[in-house]
């Protein structure tokens, strides 16, 4: 084997390794680690144990663009859980990290302080190794999904900068984040407010325009044939012409987005929180995060099919 043959081999290995998504595991319980690290490792994650909130902390200040998801366990002697996320939650590159709470602590309470507090996903000790393996797939996608939404906001022109009012139709996803991406760009804090005005455009397109329920979403996602099932019901006849319109409207206190789709409308009401029921669940949550990290202001009209999300400017910056 020739030296540049070896060199070639290497460096092939290399970013195979590089592509892997990279976990941190926090637990003060070396056993519970050890179970973790193995599994995921099994399952083709790179993964980084900490047995301490400081540690995690410290590791997470200094690496911010690291990792893909944290797996964090909410009781530990030093700082819990629930206090890493409030940290994460004020963290304008962390905020959106997906977070996984592991805890032995099931009680409505609990999850719900754990949910406000930033935790994305919740699993209950001990866990059974196919819900956990579900629930890191879905947050690695979360996750890689926001990070191809912030390097498509970079590459976007602001070419809207000078929009004082707009109004848009599309059709299908990429459709939708092509636009929020170009609109995202002429506003303050566009990372985060492409994250908020994605969801918001999934919730019009799947659940409005192409009625997809969200018991169906479940099973679709567990099947892996989400993306299949869009493709099919946006091909059928009666929602060919179906769009969704995203206007636009700059005023000198605030930016304001409606988003409307061709749908009946749904039972927003339950999804502008974080609701203990639907904390196990590997969707749902999407709604109530854009209302908690992306606008100040998120409301409903028409029984759900028109969504208004304000940005507020005197309180952003540039």
């Amino acid at each position: 084997m020739s030296v540049v043959t070896i060199l070639v081999f290497v460096e092939r290995e290399r970013c195979m390794v590089c592509d892997k998504p990279r976990l941190l595991l926090v637990d003060d319980e070396t056993v519970n680690l050890a179970l973790l690290a193995g599994l995921l490792d099994e399952a083709g994650y790179l993964t980084e144990c900490v047995s301490s909130g400081e540690q995690a902390w410290s590791m997470l200040q200094n690496s911010k663009n690291k990792f893909q998801a944290v797996l964090l366990d909410r009781c530990m002697p030093d700082i819990d859980g629930v206090e890493i996320l409030k940290r994460l939650k004020k963290d304008p590159v962390l905020k959106f990290l997906p977070v996984i709470m592991q805890t032995a602590k099931n009680q409505d309470d609990d999850i719900l302080e754990g949910l406000e507090a930033g935790a994305h996903y919740y699993i209950t000790k001990p866990f059974e190794h196919s819900l956990l393996l579900a629930v890191v797939n879905s947050a690695i996608e979360v996750s890689q999904w926001h990070e191809s939404l912030e390097k498509r906001v970079q590459d976007s022109t602001n070419v809207l900068g000078f929009l004082k009012s707009g109004t848009f139709h599309f059709k299908t996803l990429v459709e939708g984040e092509n636009l929020i991406s170009v609109l995202a760009k002429s506003c303050p804090n566009s990372s985060q407010l492409v994250t908020g005005l994605s969801e918001l455009m999934v919730n019009a397109i799947e659940h409005g325009n192409l009625e997809i329920t969200y018991d169906e979403k479940t099973q679709l996602l567990k099947d892996n044939t989400l993306q299949e099932e869009i493709i099919r019901r946006q091909a059928l006849a009666d929602n060919k012409n179906k769009h969704v319109t995203l206007s636009f409207q700059r005023k000198p206190e605030k930016i304001i987005f409606t988003i409307q789709d061709c749908g009946k409308g749904f039972e927003w009401e339950t999804y502008l929180t974080m609701d203990p029921s639907r904390a196990f669940d590997t969707h749902g949550r999407g709604i109530a995060m854009a209302k908690a990290m992306s606008f100040d202001e998120l409301t409903y009209e028409d029984n759900g099919a028109t969504v208004v999300a304000c940005v507020n400017l005197d309180e952003r910056e540039d």
